[in-house]
């Protein structure tokens, strides 16, 4: 394993399980809500790290491989997830041509938690989009780049991130005025401002390696929790982007790659590797065999117990199967 990765490995192996502590259950963790809400946003982050390269063509190169691959599973597991919940729960999630534009736009109809796949195609295709436009127009200004098209996207991101948090949760800052909630319509306020972040940070780490990541973690929990009250307290009860959830991912990703040798060589690092995004996408699967009796009772409470070693068992059977193809 290579040293430079390994503490994000350990990383999108902590973001995995707190995937699985937001959607099942366990005695006390729902304390944890805060710092669990800001899962996706780990995932987000470091696949923008890893996708970031200052060679502009390699870049380009990786965000067109990127997006064909996230198709691909995108159309391997909710295809599984459509037939399986047909054939045991006789549930038919496209029954209209409605249902299949929103598969399309939101990517939550078939299995909720699969958004995260749309969401990342629609963000990757919007950055080679603006990525494009903004050269093009830099080119027939005769304007030399050098930078200036990444922090154009950028503050594009900062905005639509921005515009995120106040057509929902900060909505009552300015209650005079009705954002269009594109959220309803596209998880890209999300995605987006989350891959860019990881994308820039690959960009400066060295100026931000200089920074105490482990005291920027901490003053970002602090905020989290308060920003989490205030919401409460403010009568925002539906889900949404929040500030916390977004810098406690960022400041994971800063306390990561200022540790790098964390984790080198241990479990959690090879869970994080090899068995974290499957751990994600097959999270609900045993759920469509076990759901009549796992959200009732005792089992419900301890659902997260009975949910991860499933998942870690069909995500070995899975990359079995995917080295037998190779």
């Amino acid at each position: 394993m290579k040293q430079e990765v390994s503490s994000i490995f350990c990383l999108k192996s902590l973001a995995a399980f707190l995937v699985l502590v937001i959607h099942f259950h366990f005695y006390g963790l729902r304390y944890l809500a805060p710092i669990t809400m800001s899962a996706v946003s780990i995932f987000f982050v470091i696949g923008g790290y890893f996708l970031y390269d200052d060679d502009h063509e390699k870049l380009i190169r990786r965000e067109r491989k990127q997006i064909k691959k996230l198709i691909k599973i995108l159309l391997v597991t909710n295809g599984i997830y459509f037939v399986l919940e047909f054939l045991v729960n006789e549930k038919l999630c496209i029954s209209s041509l409605t249902d299949f534009f929103h598969w399309i736009l939101k990517g939550d109809n078939i299995s909720g938690h699969l958004w995260f796949l749309n969401a990342y195609i629609y963000g990757l295709i919007v950055i080679l989009l603006f990525d494009k436009c903004v050269r093009a127009l830099m080119k027939m200004c005769r304007i030399s780049d050098k930078g200036g098209s990444f922090f154009l996207l950028l503050l594009f991101s900062i905005g639509l991130w921005g515009y995120g948090l106040f057509e929902r949760q900060y909505s009552f800052v300015i209650p005079q005025i009705s954002l269009p909630d594109i959220t309803k319509i596209i998880h890209l306020t999300v995605s987006l401002p989350m891959i860019v972040a990881g994308m820039a940070i690959k960009k400066y780490k060295v100026k931000l390696a200089k920074r105490n990541a482990l005291l920027v973690f901490f003053l970002c929990i602090v905020l989290a929790y308060s920003e989490n009250r205030l919401i409460y307290y403010c009568g925002q009860t539906e889900n949404g982007n929040c500030v916390g959830r977004s810098i406690i991912a960022i400041s994971l990703l800063l306390l990561a790659i200022s540790n790098k040798s964390f984790g080198k060589n241990s479990m959690i690092a090879y869970i994080g590797k090899e068995h974290s995004a499957n751990i994600y996408y097959w999270q609900y699967l045993p759920v469509i065999f076990i759901g009549t009796w796992l959200y009732h009772g005792v089992w419900n409470e301890i659902s997260l117990a009975i949910i991860l070693p499933l998942t870690l068992i069909i995500s070995w059977i899975v990359n079995k199967f995917q080295t037998l193809k190779k």
